[in-house]
């Protein structure tokens, strides 16, 4: 570590504390407020092709709760003292980042350290977030200035690390658990992989006891993050051998895809709501389930409830209109030529056609 003396000589501080983590500051006592960060060597260059998107992933987990405190109480402790806390992820680094009055430079590092250090990955929150990206890249999708760029790097990269989109694909998104978010954590956030950089009014002394706080807890941690990787890259090797994730995970969708429209028949369903509920883009589930079940979504759902339509048509004496309405078709008009389309006959000639058979099975029994 430097002296401070010398230091005040330079035009930046620079500690490099003894577990490796590099703390870089400039010092500007005119003013009255602080910016601090927590820049991580993480972005989507430095992920695998099965782990792409998993950086920006975090980056959002790391938000909704720590052993300390949850997630409406970082944002309220940060506004009480009105300052602002934010992140963002890159190709190359994830960064953590707040500014605050300078007095109150340890709440901010003391928030700061709790989130990269102590998020729980909360199962309920992850599956928020996880729509919450699924959205984004929906979103990204529709705007042609980001398709172009995503586009370009492709083209430009291919199959290297930076030709890899930051927000990841969609498909590896909804399948990602909470154990793949905590084993890549563990991967990457440790102190040789961070610098802390601050600039502001700030009093070099103070910054190294509050650095040397958190030293302690990042050394703790250690030892227990490399089991961490180690056990979760085991159980992935294991697992890769006696099973094909990727058929799984597809039957997995396809599974609740199919129950999810079963339940639902009678709503006025849209393709985005079915999607929706499997965590998927409507392009991306269109093209798997007319991969794996040889029709389309609404082919299959049509048919769901026209098979519905002929129970209610056979079994009850109830008007086109209520079976139009139970089984999601709304206008009668529109469920009358749905169905001759689908059946070959008009909804009454069908049921007259079923009650007919099924006469002399009664009269038989």
């Amino acid at each position: 570590m430097f002296p401070v003396r010398w230091m005040e000589k330079r035009m930046f501080d620079h500690w490099t504390l003894s577990n490796g983590l590099h703390v870089v500051g400039e010092r500007l006592p005119y003013l009255r407020s602080v910016s601090i960060g927590v820049w991580l060597r993480v972005g989507s260059m430095m992920e695998q092709p099965r782990e792409n998107g998993l950086s920006h992933f975090l980056e959002h987990m790391v938000f909704k709760g720590t052993e300390k405190r949850n997630t409406r109480q970082i944002a309220e402790e940060m506004d009480a003292v009105g300052g602002q806390l934010n992140a963002f992820t890159g190709k190359d680094c994830t960064c953590f980042y707040a500014k605050v009055i300078d007095e109150d430079l340890p709440l901010a590092v003391d928030i700061l350290s709790d989130m990269t250090l102590h998020a729980t990955l909360d199962e309920g929150e992850l599956n928020k977030e996880r729509g919450v990206i699924l959205e984004e890249i929906s979103m990204e999708e529709d705007s042609p200035e980001d398709v172009v760029h995503e586009l370009l790097s492709r083209v430009q990269f291919g199959d290297q690390a930076a030709g890899m989109p930051i927000l990841g694909p969609a498909e590896q998104i909804a399948a990602y658990t909470r154990g793949d978010l905590a084993a890549y954590r563990a991967k990457h956030y440790h102190p040789e992989n961070c610098v802390v950089a601050l600039a502001g009014n700030y009093e070099p002394e103070k910054v190294l006891a509050l650095n040397d706080r958190c030293r302690a807890e990042m050394r703790e941690n250690q030892d227990f993050d490399a089991l961490c990787v180690w056990l979760s890259s085991a159980i992935k090797r294991y697992m890769n051998e006696a099973f094909n994730f990727s058929e799984m995970r597809d039957a997995d969708i396809i599974h609740r895809t199919v129950q999810y429209m079963q339940l639902n028949y009678g709503a006025k369903t849209s393709l985005e709501d079915i999607a929706r509920s499997v965590y998927l883009s409507p392009t991306y589930l269109c093209r798997l389930f007319k991969r794996k079940m040889g029709v389309t979504i609404m082919q299959f759902y049509t048919t769901l409830r026209i098979d519905k339509c002929k129970d209610l048509l056979t079994a009850t004496d109830l008007p086109l209109s209520e079976i139009a309405q139970e089984t999601g078709f709304g206008d009668q008009s529109h469920f009358t030529k749905v169905f001759k389309r689908t059946v070959g006959m008009t909804p009454l000639a069908y049921r007259r056609k079923a009650r007919r058979e099924a006469q002399p099975e009664e009269a038989a029994q």
